[in-house]
């Protein structure tokens, strides 16, 4: 399960590639405009990307 703070680096990672994203009880919801869908991300995939992130502020 993702910590608060790794919700919050996922965010972070993909708002610094153009995504949209945001916390919704404690799911990564994104936002894909041109298909006006959004979808919600694996726990797994929220930890990576704030993993990617950790990497990148050191």
């Amino acid at each position: 399960m993702p910590s608060k703070e790794d919700i919050k680096l996922c965010i972070e990672e993909l708002k610094n590639k153009g995504i949209y994203a945001y916390e919704h009880k404690g799911l990564v919801i994104v936002n894909i405009d041109e298909l006006n869908e959004s979808f919600i991300l694996h726990d797994d995939e929220i930890c990576s990307r704030a993993e990617n992130a950790r990497a990148l502020q050191a």
